[in-house]
């Protein structure tokens, strides 16, 4: 799925037992940027997670919480929740 900059996506899951839950990534900057940002159900704010490259990328997100991307120029960021 293409993610849309600057959308939080929430992840969920039918096993509570879980802490983290994660996303496969795939990249192409293309000229741009592209950053990964999370917050957890408790949070008021996205962190910084980190700066995403071309290369795919597995990343954890907070069970029951929430992540974004944020592109500029023409990034686009694809993603598929597991």
């Amino acid at each position: 799925m293409l993610l849309v900059s600057d959308k939080p996506y929430t992840l969920s899951d039918k096993d509570s037992s879980k802490s983290k839950l994660e996303v496969l990534l795939q990249t192409t900057l293309g000229g741009g940027t592209a950053k990964y940002y999370i917050k957890d159900k408790e949070s008021s704010a996205f962190s910084f997670v980190k700066d995403l490259t071309d290369v795919p990328e597995i990343l954890e997100t907070p069970y029951q919480g929430e992540f974004k991307v944020i592109t500029t120029g023409s990034a686009v960021v694809f993603g598929d929740m597991r």
